[in-house]
């Protein structure tokens, strides 16, 4: 899973193949054969050196692009960029008055139903007159396996930044995810050394896709980890691991 968390990633690498699930790092589809009774995968290593696998189906988990083929963008005068249609943060585009949202529009980076709904919502709300702009610094973004994976923000700081404080939680010392048979994964946040504001956070463990809501509403207001560790958080609760993982980035953890 590129650009995830790598602690994430090892969590359900863990999981899987424990499943006996065998997983090809650092391989690509070179070819995929139809046979009479099941498809032949050919696959690449990144020593060219290939290996053909025969499964019962293919599940293709690529990314998309933009149709925009016969819309008559050139035309209108709508331009675009890359494949997609090009938005401002309102969600208009090159001609004034006529807006766009969706994974046409490129969805800022993420092609995302929850970025293309708020997208809509943008773009309605200035179409009647109001004001509103796309924030894409705390999409959440969710990975549907068991366990789950979702991270929102930065995970790791630009070049030429300081590192970024950080505090984790496991979920094995959690009690809830104890007595849910659940002690997988764990809770981990990041925030700039400087003003303690939070810059991203990842999870990973059951639960992790809704856990994530209120680290993405800590990001979008661009609270500190204060902030965070002082709201009560009920017990017991998955939510406790959160505030557990802040405060160990405060350097005061309770519970580990």
């Amino acid at each position: 899973i590129p650009g995830e968390d790598a602690d994430a990633v090892r969590v359900l690498q863990a999981a899987l193949a424990r499943r006996g699930v065998e997983i090809l790092l650092e391989h690509r589809v070179a070819a995929i054969a139809e046979q009479r009774q099941d498809t032949e995968v050919c696959v690449q290593g990144k020593d060219m050196a290939e290996r053909r696998i025969e499964v019962d189906a293919v599940m293709v988990a690529a990314g998309r692009k933009a149709s925009l083929a016969g819309l008559g963008l050139d035309a209108a005068g709508v331009r675009t960029e890359r494949g997609f249609i090009a938005v401002n943060g309102r969600m208009e585009t090159s001609v004034p008055g006529v807006f766009a949202a969706g994974d046409c529009t490129g969805g800022g980076g993420w092609l995302l139903a929850h970025v293309a709904s708020r997208q809509a919502e943008v773009a309605v709300e200035n179409i009647m007159g109001h004001a509103a702009a796309m924030d894409y610094a705390a999409v959440p973004r969710c990975v549907y396996t068991h366990p789950e994976i979702a991270s929102v923000g930065s995970l790791r700081p630009a070049e030429g930044e300081a590192p970024y404080l950080s505090g984790s939680f496991p979920f094995s010392a959690s009690g809830k995810a104890s007595c849910q048979g659940a002690l997988e994964g764990f809770v981990k946040v990041m925030a700039d050394p400087g003003t303690r504001v939070l810059k991203g956070a990842v999870i990973a463990g059951a639960g992790a896709t809704e856990l994530i809501a209120e680290l993405s509403l800590a990001v979008s207001l661009k609270a500190r980890l204060e902030d965070v560790a002082g709201a009560i958080h009920a017990h017991p609760t998955l939510h406790e691991s959160t505030l557990e993982a802040v405060l160990a980035a405060l350097g005061r953890p309770v519970h580990l």
